[in-house]
């Protein structure tokens, strides 16, 4: 992808309503969706977190399949997962958000279980490495994952 298209997808996605790019001193600070989550979806559906969701392939097929479950896909490079908020967007599914952020700033996203509602989170298989780095290194993250 040259530099003009990943541009034009930074400007892209700060026009999506699904798209939530927080700088690292709002996450810090307090960020502003940490336990009203239901806010964001205008429902009270479980939340289902995708680490590391790429273009958000898989973060779009769980919502067409589960229209009564939210999906938040998670990655640090936004101009990847601009493909997968721009398709939620073009079929109206409303149960589909992506956050650009640092997955180890996480525990500062969401409340204790926010983000689970009894049901297992969705890990991209090549984050499993990485999620268990992140459990060790920041015990604090296990409280959201029920670890």
């Amino acid at each position: 992808m040259g530099s003009k298209n990943k541009l034009k997808r930074f400007r892209e996605n700060e026009t999506f309503s699904n798209v939530i790019q927080p700088t690292r001193k709002e996450v810090i600070d307090g960020f502003s969706l940490k336990g009203i989550w239901h806010t964001h979806f205008n429902n009270n559906n479980p939340i289902i977190l995708e680490l590391g969701c790429g273009k958000g392939e898989y973060t779009i097929a769980l919502a067409r399949k589960n229209p009564n479950i939210n999906y938040i896909g998670i990655d640090l490079k936004g101009a990847r997962f601009w493909r997968g908020a721009k398709t939620a967007l073009e079929e109206n599914l409303t149960n589909v958000a992506f956050i650009r952020t640092q997955i180890e700033l996480i525990d500062l996203l969401f409340n204790e279980n926010e983000a689970i509602s009894g049901r297992r989170i969705i890990i991209s298989s090549i984050l499993i490495t990485s999620f268990l780095y992140l459990i060790l290194e920041y015990p604090c993250c296990a409280n959201i994952f029920k670890v």
